[in-house]
């Protein structure tokens, strides 16, 4: 007969293995995978190993071996986050036709429209950022001025300037969407866009003429 402390010892080394079954079971792709489509439907807020588990079916050892800190996957899920707006924004550069800066603020507001929750983890938690146009926006920068520049003889800093009254503009219009606290129109979007990109030219032209 077994005595006590060996039995226990056996189902101690079955439970470790089954464990480590469940473990190599559940991949880091899949748990990244329900991860960013649990915030794309609920937000950042719900997201904890508990609620993974229940959705994959799988106990929280998983989430942990692959991920040992929630910060760690929240910073994963930023970067799949990052990369699904950027192909958002990519799909209009890739376009045959001239691209008007105008049309990369109203894809932008579309972004906020679609994916209201994923608009909210990359552009509306607090970040600690000074202010200034070229700390606050991302990776298209370069591509966005470069579409003022050249459909209407401005210079960088010119660009700049008008870009940073759009800006703000269009991204107090995306956190109106993107929380819900209210939904304008595409035609509105659109008119207060045109109207607020042609007052800053006008006024850029204008100061031009006066030098």
């Amino acid at each position: 007969m077994y005595n006590v402390n060996e039995t226990y010892l056996k189902v101690y080394i079955r439970i470790i293995i089954l464990s480590m079954a469940n473990k190599t079971k559940t991949t880091r792709e899949e748990i990244l995978r329900v991860a960013v489509q649990l915030v794309r439907e609920k937000g950042m807020g719900v997201l904890n190993a508990r609620a993974l588990a229940k959705i994959i079916h799988c106990s929280i050892q998983p989430i942990y071996y692959h991920f040992p800190t929630m910060v760690e996957l929240r910073d994963e899920i930023r970067s799949c986050i990052k990369q699904i707006y950027n192909d958002h924004i990519s799909s209009l550069k890739a376009s045959n036709r001239v691209i008007h800066f105008i049309d990369v603020g109203f894809s932008y507001l579309m972004f906020a429209e679609k994916e209201p929750n994923f608009f909210k983890v990359l552009f509306m938690e607090q970040q600690n950022r000074p202010y200034g146009i070229e700390d606050a926006t991302d990776i298209n920068l370069d591509y966005i001025l470069s579409t003022i520049v050249d459909e209407f003889a401005l210079c960088r800093e010119e660009a700049l300037s008008i870009m940073e009254v759009v800006w703000v503009t269009t991204y107090g219009l995306a956190v109106m969407i993107a929380s819900g606290y209210m939904h304008p129109s595409h035609e509105k979007i659109s008119q207060i866009l045109y109207s607020s990109f042609y007052g800053q030219l006008k006024l850029i032209k204008t100061q031009n003429k006066e030098v």
